[in-house]
């Protein structure tokens, strides 16, 4: 599964409201690996501030997943997300 059609991200995210921690897997497993080296290499390096971020990212996810109607994709959501976080660190540096 390398990415998520809009279709699927709804229906992993209703799951996942619904407590459904497979599809709560899923989405972690498809995402996690690109999500890190965005990071990394945004960072200049595999930290534990990237994974920390990261972690971070699906946190936030977890937190508007009520708002799943409104997310375009889980991908562009996430790496909106991670995005925003870099620059937040890079300006509190």
């Amino acid at each position: 599964m390398y990415g998520m059609h809009d279709a699927a991200d709804r229906m992993l995210l209703d799951a996942v409201m619904q407590g459904d921690q497979d599809a709560w897997s899923q989405i972690v497993a498809c995402y996690s690996g690109r999500l890190i080296a965005f990071a990394a290499r945004q960072l200049g390096r595999r930290s534990a501030e990237a994974e920390d971020m990261v972690q971070e990212t699906f946190i936030a996810l977890l937190q508007s997943a009520g708002c799943a109607a409104h997310l375009r994709s889980i991908e562009a959501f996430l790496f909106v997300v991670l995005r925003r976080k870099i620059i937040d660190f890079r300006r509190r540096r």
